[in-house]
């Protein structure tokens, strides 16, 4: 959205288009964006299942090659390619759960070179004395957005999910802005706009501000609205690990306190789908009994047969929402 409204908006200032064209410009961004996306993951997905290339390092290298096909077509058809990348990206990771895990990890690592490197290219961009002529009104704008609009769209968002006026207030602090409000504070200036180098400094000063303020005091946000927790009980509580090609997967499961099966024994909680093969108890692996007790940081790994909900099986029997069998 944010990089429809600036495309948009310099469009605007250079040829002045009627209503018309902005909406039938939104809506080709978002549904083309939708549409592409939808269709090259589904077809990405499909390939990463049925083809293939032996050594595992190629995987990921092809979902990379999916996600540039995805944005290309959707830039070359008028829409958003990073819509369409985002969404590409949702299906390959929902069904292929063979590649996950190799996959996520180079991704990740691709991304934070990439976030790493755009950094340094837009810093080279700023000049320190130029922040100081934009502190007052970008002091002024980055006080409107923590204090009011971000509060304000958090609400607007959230409270119909009936989160806790605590998790609200969390979430409403922890607005940091990162690369992209720079990045796309560059394409005034590139376009030529007058006060382009003014908005890219102040759009500069504002992050930076932002980084400062919240992003230091997000601990102690979360300590004074008691939100802290020992551990992620929830991210993922379930991950599939599959078996190489036979039509079998291993979920993985991390015991934390909030999970009802903490403190019971196997034979208390089996899983109704997939057998438990192992225990990982920190630096010890064991092998299950129905007399094991299952406690807090264990790692429990269910063998089960190769289907698209065995993610939200285990997940379900792990929080309790399944009766065991």
């Amino acid at each position: 959205m944010a990089i429809m409204l600036t495309v948009g908006l310099i469009a605007t200032w250079t040829s002045s288009p009627p209503a018309g064209e902005w909406a039938t410009f939104a809506v080709t961004q978002l549904g083309g964006g939708l549409l592409i996306g939808a269709l090259v993951g589904l077809a990405g997905s499909r390939l990463l299942l049925v083809t293939t290339l032996g050594p595992a390092g190629v995987y990921p290298v092809l979902a990379l090659g999916i996600a540039g096909l995805s944005y290309g077509l959707a830039a070359a058809g008028g829409a958003s390619g990073f819509l369409a990348v985002y969404v590409a990206g949702l299906i390959v990771g929902a069904k292929v759960p063979l590649h996950r895990r190799g996959i996520r990890t180079f991704h990740e690592g691709l991304a934070n070179t990439a976030e790493v490197a755009l950094f340094l290219m837009l810093g080279m961009l700023v000049f320190p004395s130029n922040l100081i002529d934009v502190a007052l009104p970008g002091l002024a704008i980055a006080a409107v957005l923590i204090l009011v609009a971000r509060p304000l769209a958090v609400v607007c968002c959230l409270i119909w999910f009936k989160f806790t006026w605590r998790e609200l207030t969390f979430v409403s602090w922890v607005g940091l802005r990162g690369a992209v409000p720079i990045f796309l504070a560059t394409f005034p200036a590139v376009a030529g706009y007058p006060d382009g180098n003014l908005i890219f400094n102040i759009v500069f000063f504002v992050v930076l501000v932002s980084a400062l303020v919240q992003g230091m005091s997000i601990r102690t946000a979360a300590k004074w609205l008691d939100l802290t927790e020992k551990a992620d009980v929830w991210s993922p509580v379930a991950e599939e690990l599959p078996i190489g090609d036979l039509n079998a997967e291993l979920v993985q499961v991390r015991v934390t306190t909030q999970l009802p099966i903490e403190g019971k024994y196997l034979s208390e909680v089996m899983p109704p789908v997939g057998l438990i093969t192992a225990i990982n108890r920190g630096p010890r692996l064991l092998i299950p009994t129905p007399r094991t007790k299952l406690r807090e940081g264990d790692l429990v790994i269910v063998a089960m047969p190769r289907r698209p909900d065995a993610n939200k099986i285990v997940t379900a029997w792990a929080k309790g929402e399944l009766d065991p069998k």
